[in-house]
């Protein structure tokens, strides 16, 4: 059905241009035009992205009522009522003086948050727990909840939804997410959290404050703000145990996509069985994703973390270029059908640090295994290093490694990587990593895999073979063929490395990111000219055949013919293949 309304749409397109208005970009380096309908256009607004103007009414927040039950479908008597802001622009609950308002709550209540847009939200809640089978819900209703930032503090056993689902009582029936036949996903979803680039220091979505057994899923986070979503307590003494993060679209963010557990010295909580599963995490300026403090029980799989680093020629320090990260505290975790595409350094990178007081099991390995990895600007796919753990055995299988070695020398020439995939230990310590079955396309070095330092090393059947690129069924409208290292963000000059302060020069037909949206340059020699909200004489704001603007479609679900489809790698979302060839990209434009 998707297809066939994204076909209609595209014919409708057709019909209202004239032949002179239908033109071709060409990615810059990649050899691929891709056809585009041109029109004028603006960024803002965009027709997919909120305001983030404050349109929500002030609010009377109450348990509900017989009265409320009767006014809103998905309240039952007992659940908390946040019908509005309650401070000027922003919902505030918490337990501070001049807020005393923070709800007790148990097992199976709701808190109900009416749909407006909010400049924050702010949910300081201690006195709210749910159990393992009846969690407390936190859900939107009558319309779309929009905030540039949420936080939740203290609570335990919650689920965050924005989730339309009629027989659980969550969620609204114009934002339906995953399961919208709108043109493009973004705007779609019943939370939309979005910093919309005021302030990229700021985390949109934060859960902390000894919050522990919680699940999110079907909720956007987008535009701005420096982590899309930040997991962790700093210095917390509660584990953060049974959290779930599925089904969410994460894209855009100036920093890391997801950023779990702290990178601050001990003591710090851990997280034990985590899963992480069917989400989206597009277009990260920094890390895709980055999960730390991993301790036991944790499962990472199906998701597609896809143009991930684009900021690496100007992080805020050096080296923050990994799509993944991983720090892991002892054995335990499986990472496993994933899709990691872009990246600068390595595509990942885990560092095993043992936790004092935590056992370490030599029968609890970390799992990397049926995961395909593309597009490293530099020669590295893989880097693990053990920081101490003798014990913890490394199994790395069955994974495709693909497009290795761009332009990463631009901002460090001195770089040397000499393995696609590399395992370390020092201080004598003689910990040992089994590799087997990973296939490397031709651009990867040999040796596939090393060792180095005492770490110890068992190969076998690492081969060089075909790696062929994902077929996604529309995402940004490219052909399978593309080389997703050539779009980065629009940077004036490198900002970190042997080369900072160079300018950036981008040539005539170069793509780059600028706030939410793809530009393609007009002219060759354009150096520090911002892109601005519309097209000028040196940047196009680039729109798209399959949205009717500049809203980016990113349907990262693979046709089911596709190869790793057929390997059960990416999303669990498939898609039935088309009934001919022709049809497989539509509602891309192709000539």
């Amino acid at each position: 059905m998707r297809r066939l309304i994204g076909l209609l749409a595209v014919l409708a397109l057709l019909t209202a241009l004239s032949p002179g208005r239908v033109t071709a970009f060409r990615a810059a380096g990649t050899g691929a035009s891709i056809a585009l309908a041109q029109r004028a256009a603006t960024a803002a607004g965009a027709g997919c992205k909120p305001s983030l103007v404050v349109d929500a009414p002030q609010g009377n927040h109450r348990y509900a009522s017989a009265a409320d039950v009767a006014a809103i479908p998905q309240a039952n008597v007992g659940d908390y009522i946040v019908d509005g802001r309650n401070t000027p622009n922003a919902i505030y609950i918490t337990t501070a003086a001049n807020f005393n308002n923070s709800p007790t709550l148990g097992p199976g209540a709701k808190i109900l948050i009416k749909g407006g847009t909010y400049d924050a939200i702010y949910l300081h809640l201690p006195n709210v727990h749910g159990s393992a089978s009846s969690p407390v819900i936190i859900t939107n209703y009558d319309g779309q909840v929009a905030a540039r930032k949420l936080t939740i503090l203290g609570a335990s056993n919650f689920v965050l939804t924005g989730r339309y689902n009629p027989s659980a009582k969550t969620g609204d029936v114009d934002f339906q997410g995953w399961e919208s036949s709108a043109s493009s996903y973004q705007g779609q979803f019943g939370f939309d959290i979005r910093n919309a680039w005021q302030n990229t220091n700021v985390s949109s979505l934060a859960i902390g404050g000894d919050a522990t057994s919680y699940e999110i899923e079907y909720v956007e986070v987008g535009d701005g703000g420096f982590a899309g979503m930040l997991l962790k307590t700093d210095s917390g003494s509660v584990d953060m145990e049974h959290v779930s993060i599925h089904d969410n679209y994460i894209h855009d963010s100036d920093g890391e996509g997801i950023y779990l557990g702290s990178t601050q010295p001990d003591p710090q909580h851990q997280f034990r069985h985590l899963r992480i599963y069917d989400n989206v995490i597009a277009r990260a300026g920094l890390n895709t994703l980055q999960v730390g403090q991993l301790a036991e029980d944790v499962r990472i799989e199906h998701n597609v973390l896809i143009m991930g680093t684009l900021n690496w020629k100007h992080p805020f320090g050096l080296y923050q270029d990994q799509a993944v990260q991983f720090g892991l505290r002892r054995g335990g975790t499986i990472f496993r059908k994933n899709i990691i595409v872009g990246g600068a350094s390595w595509l990942a990178i885990a560092f095993l640090a043992p936790k004092d007081g935590l056992a370490l099991d030599p029968n609890d390995p970390f799992v990397f295994e049926d995961n395909l990895l593309l597009g490293s600007r530099s020669q590295g796919a893989a880097y693990f290093e053990s920081r101490g753990d003798p014990a913890t055995p490394l199994i790395v299988r069955n994974n495709y490694v693909g497009a290795l070695n761009g332009d990463y020398g631009l901002v460090y020439p001195g770089s040397s990587i000499s393995a696609s995939i590399r395992w370390a230990a020092y201080n004598g310590i003689t910990p040992t990593m089994s590799a087997s079955g990973n296939r490397f396309d031709a651009s990867a070095t040999q040796p596939y895999v090393q060792a180095g330092g005492s770490a110890q090393l068992v190969a076998s059947d690492n081969v060089q073979g075909s790696v062929p690129q994902p077929r996604f069924h529309n995402f940004m409208e490219l052909p399978p063929s593309f080389d997703y290292r050539s779009i980065e963000k629009w940077n004036a000059s490198i900002g970190i490395g042997d080369n900072s302060g160079a300018p950036i020069t981008y040539a005539s037909g170069a793509l780059v990111m600028h706030n939410g949206f793809l530009y393609r340059s007009k002219q060759d020699g354009n150096t520090n000219h911002m892109p601005q909200s519309a097209s000028d004489s040196w940047w196009e704001l680039v729109t798209f055949a399959s949205t009717g603007g500049p809203c980016i479609p990113d349907d990262v679900r693979l046709p089911s013919d596709d190869f790793y489809a057929q390997q059960d790698i990416g999303l669990s979302r498939k898609i039935l293949p088309p009934l001919n060839a022709a049809a497989v990209y539509l509602p891309r434009l192709q000539r």
